[in-house]
């Protein structure tokens, strides 16, 4: 175990990021989308502009507070950064009267969200270099934006923990995908998804050690954020999320990732914890075996979900990669080298302490409905699917 690098405590970090995000460098607007809603925006300006602009796209659940360090480092290294919470997330807009259901019907309106806003911020004349890192959810959603802007206006993409299949217990990923077309078309797709809770939650009470992050006090930090500000914590996806975000992944797999598909066209970074119990690490193995004309592929040994909070003898090699991955294609350009690459990081992780998951009787109540829900929902998805293939 490694004593290498001393945590601050978690209220020590929780008062950092008040001060960072109160602080000169960070610019915190609103940006209007195309349907009317109201998403929350952050810039982050650099004191020594080294010319290049990153757009930093989240997780599900997830509010860009909670990577005040990251962006703190970046702007550090000289990177302006722009960033976003998603829509019916964060501190943004909700789409449903239900504040805390994340709720979309179509997955691409993510990607709309972003390319609109940083096309309001960055593509102008003095836009001329740009990155895009993602995390978890926000991994597809960096995907899908460079994708669709292409090779000419996104000289690099890194994604940390992309979610390219995700996990839907109770259910195999075939059945959630039956849910997905049964539950909306029967009236419940503004309805929390089956083993969340219905009756209000407030996570912030919680911790996740096991699940998340081998780092307490970075956690706790986030434990702390939430806490701070409520709005930021969802309950749960809807049911229609889920269908969006299962037909948005089998569409990239279909494209990127089975055999016959196109290849990928923006020089990628895609960073794979090896504990990951939230995203399934075999489709990012597929995205990169299928995917061998270009790219890097940084397996972690050892690390959760959360790489971007993980403890820091991660979190160091992790950035150490984006940041080096970042730099080496400032630039662009059509006839730069497109070399394909594995590494694979092994670092000390030290244990993590046991220590009590404390839940509300609430979200206990809440969990309890949404499991006998999930029975029901079973049921509904066999009848269901069995019309719908005939």
């Amino acid at each position: 175990m490694s004593a290498a690098f001393p945590t601050p405590s978690s209220s020590d970090l929780f008062l950092e990021s008040k001060s960072f995000l109160s602080s000169s460098t960070c610019k915190l607007t609103s940006f209007t989308a195309s349907d009317g809603l109201p998403l929350s925006t952050l810039t982050c300006v650099p004191p020594k502009p080294n010319g290049h602009t990153i757009l930093f796209m989240t997780g599900w659940n997830e509010s860009y507070i909670k990577y005040w360090d990251l962006l703190r480092r970046l702007t550090t290294l000289g990177y302006k950064v722009l960033t976003l919470d998603h829509r019916s997330q964060g501190l943004s807009g909700r789409t449903l009267e239900v504040k805390d259901v994340s709720h979309v019907t179509n997955f691409e309106r993510y990607v709309d969200d972003a390319i609109e806003y940083v096309s309001d911020r960055f593509f102008h004349p003095g836009g001329v270099s740009l990155s895009v890192i993602g995390h978890s959810m926000g991994g597809l959603i960096a995907l899908k934006v460079a994708e669709r802007l292409g090779v000419e206006r996104v000289q690099s993409v890194s994604t940390v923990a992309p979610m390219i299949c995700f996990k839907t217990p109770p259910f195999p990923w075939k059945v959630a995908g039956i849910l997905g077309k049964v539950l909306p078309a029967v009236g419940l797709g503004e309805d929390y998804t089956v083993g969340f809770p219905k009756e209000g939650w407030e996570p912030s009470l919680m911790n996740w050690p096991k699940e998340c992050s081998h780092d307490v006090e970075r956690n706790g930090c986030w434990v702390r954020q939430q806490s701070s500000s409520p709005i930021v914590t969802l309950a749960g996806p809807s049911n229609s999320w889920v269908a969006a975000a299962w037909n948005a992944c089998e569409g990239f797999l279909e494209k990127y990732a089975r055999t016959g598909c196109e290849r990928y066209p923006v020089p990628w970074l895609m960073v794979r914890p090896t504990d990951d119990r939230f995203v399934h690490v075999e489709s990012q193995s597929l995205f990169c075996s299928f995917q061998r004309g270009g790219g890097r592929v940084v397996t972690v040994e050892g690390s959760y979900h959360e790489v971007l909070i993980e403890c820091d003898q991660v979190r160091e090699m992790v950035l150490g990669e984006i940041e080096s991955f970042v730099k080496a294609h400032h630039g662009g350009g059509e006839g730069r080298d497109r070399i394909y690459e594995e590494v694979t990081l092994k670092p000390d992780i030290p244990d993590v302490p046991e220590f009590e998951q404390r839940f509300m009787t609430k979200k206990k109540e809440g969990k309890d409905k949404g499991n006998y829900m999930a029975v029901a929902a079973l049921a509904v998805a066999v009848i269901g699917g069995a019309v719908w293939m005939r």
